[in-house]
């Protein structure tokens, strides 16, 4: 968020996913985060 003055919490949610190999299979991971206070609001984990 190049530019982007961020000032009060939920003004700018970031989120991502990712798998991780385990045991032959893959597990996904999905996280979104508060971009002001920088805290995780959910995650989840299949």
């Amino acid at each position: 968020m190049k530019g982007l003055k961020i000032t009060r919490l939920n003004q700018v949610w970031a989120s991502d996913i990712t798998y991780i190999p385990l045991s032959g299979e893959f597990i996904y991971l999905a996280v979104i985060m508060d971009l002001f206070s920088r805290e995780c609001i959910g995650w989840n984990l299949e």
